[in-house]
């Protein structure tokens, strides 16, 4: 039953293989809301020119989940760490980002992270540095 098989047998069973897993996902799916399907997040770079410094009105990246939520009705946020540079090491100030979200109901999903290096970076030395930079 383990031994080598067709190239034909090979294709037979994957084609019914294939076929299944779509029919089993189709059966989940159909057996699930719609809204529990779909979740979606804001990324703090759809709002960058706002929280902008130079804006006229700048907004206060500390308050980027509850805008998430009470301005868009999104529960899901990806922040950009430029709008908290200096702020890396900060726990109070950490904190209360984390509260904000917390006090919504906002999942904190990701961070986008620039200017902390190459992660692929060749070079060992960058590279573990690159590391070190974005575990904090």
């Amino acid at each position: 039953m383990f031994g080598p098989i067709s190239r034909r047998d090979f294709l037979t069973r994957s084609a019914a293989a294939t076929a299944l897993a779509a029919l089993a996902t189709r059966t989940s799916f159909a057996a699930t809301k719609p809204e529990e399907l779909f979740q979606i997040s804001l990324a703090q770079w759809s709002l960058h020119r706002s929280f902008n410094k130079s804006a006229k009105v700048p907004l206060d990246p500390l308050n980027f989940a509850r805008i998430a939520h009470v301005d868009y009705g999104i529960d899901a946020v990806e922040y950009v760490n430029q709008f908290y540079a200096g702020k890396k090491n900060d726990e109070a100030y950490l904190k209360s980002l984390k509260q904000m979200a917390d006090d919504h109901g906002v999942d904190s999903v990701l961070i986008m992270c620039d200017g902390e290096g190459n992660l692929g970076d060749p070079d060992e030395k960058k590279r573990l540095k690159a590391v070190e930079n974005h575990v904090r």
